[in-house]
C-alpha cells in the first residue's frame, strides 16, 4: 500500500506533462504558420483556406499564387483591423536576387483593393482595413505574381517566407509598431495565456514529490 502513493504521485505527474504538451500544441496549430492573430479576444476570427498563406519556394517566372481568408468579428463590440507584413526569411546580400522586391502583390477586402505594387513595399508598418461591426464577415484576398519577362535566373530556387499579421484593436488608436524581431520566435505574440505552464508546474512538482517519496522508501 506504501509503494502505491509515490506511483499514483508520479502518474498524475506524468499525465499534467502531457496535457500541458497537448494544450501548447493545440494553440501552436491555431493559425496558418505564416498568420499570426493578434486580438483574438476582441473576437477577431480568420479564416484561411490553407496551413500557409503562400508557399513561396520554387517560383517560376509568370507564377502567380492567390490566398483567400475570411475575416469576421465574433465579438458584440466593433473593432478597428490593422495589418503588417514582416519578412522572415534571411535578408539576401547586396546585388542578390531578392524575391521580395520582384514579386507583385495585390490586396482587396471584399469588393474594394487595398494595394497593387510590389510586394516589399505593402504593409511595411500597420496599416488599417477598416472598421468591422459585430458578426461583420468580409473575404481578404491576395494574389502574388512573378513577372515574367523581367524575371531572370538568378531568381531560380529563389524562396521567400512572410509573416502576416493581423491586429484587432477595440478603439481607435493605431496599435504601436514593433521594432523588426531578431528571431523567428519573437514574431508570435505574447499573451497571458499560461494554461501549458499551469500544467508544466504541477506535474514537475508532483513528478518530483513522487521521486522523493520512491528514494525515502529505499534508504
Amino acid at each position: 500500500m506504501k509503494g502505491v502513493l509515490p506511483k499514483t504521485i508520479l502518474l498524475l505527474g506524468m499525465i499534467s506533462l502531457i496535457l500541458g504538451n497537448i494544450v501548447s500544441y493545440g494553440k501552436s496549430i491555431s493559425h496558418a504558420e505564416d498568420l499570426v492573430l493578434v486580438g483574438k479576444e476582441t473576437g477577431l476570427e480568420i479564416i484561411p483556406e490553407s496551413a500557409r498563406l503562400f508557399d513561396l519556394t520554387n517560383l517560376n517566372p509568370g507564377d502567380t499564387y492567390e490566398a483567400n481568408l475570411i475575416i469576421e468579428n465574433k465579438h458584440i463590440a466593433p473593432f478597428e483591423l490593422f495589418m503588417r507584413t514582416e519578412r522572415m526569411s534571411e535578408v539576401p546580400r547586396e546585388g542578390e536576387a531578392d524575391l521580395f522586391k520582384q514579386l507583385l502583390l495585390t490586396v482587396y477586402l471584399g469588393d474594394s483593393q487595398v494595394y497593387s505594387g510590389n510586394m516589399i513595399d505593402f504593409a511595411t508598418t500597420n496599416i488599417s482595413l477598416g472598421s468591422f461591426s459585430r458578426n461583420d464577415t468580409k473575404k481578404f484576398r491576395a494574389v502574388v505574381h512573378l513577372p515574367g519577362l523581367e524575371t531572370g535566373n538568378e531568381f531560380q530556387g529563389k524562396t521567400l517566407d512572410v509573416k502576416w499579421i493581423f491586429i484587432a484593436q477595440a478603439d481607435k488608436e493605431k496599435p504601436e509598431d514593433r521594432p523588426k524581431p531578431d528571431s523567428e520566435d519573437d514574431v508570435l505574440p505574447k499573451t497571458r495565456d499560461t494554461t501549458p505552464m499551469g500544467f508544466y508546474l504541477v506535474g514537475g512538482l508532483l513528478s518530483g514529490i513522487g521521486i522523493i517519496i520512491n528514494r525515502k522508501k529505499r534508504t
